[in-house]
């Protein structure tokens, strides 16, 4: 049985898909294959936000439960992008 953050993302990549978002299809969909790693959360963010799944205000992490290394993984994807 799936965890609760991998159940997150599978729908959302299913939804994702259905609405020809490839982007965060991809991104949720490489979550799902390391749903620990940060860049992947961070990606996963990223693709919601540039697709308007977010709304004002709502923060997202706590989805993945996220370690306190939050912050410094955000501030280095945006100054040594891959």
């Amino acid at each position: 049985m799936p965890t609760k953050p991998n159940k997150r993302l599978q729908e959302l990549q299913s939804k994702a898909v259905q609405g020809g978002d490839w982007p965060l299809a991809t991104a949720a969909g490489v979550a799902l294959l390391d749903a620990s790693n940060l860049d992947n959360q961070i990606n996963v963010i990223g693709a919601m936000h540039e697709s308007g799944r977010l709304r004002n205000q709502e923060h997202q992490a706590d989805q993945f439960n996220l370690q306190e290394g939050w912050l410094p993984g955000c501030v280095r994807a945006i100054l040594f992008p891959v």
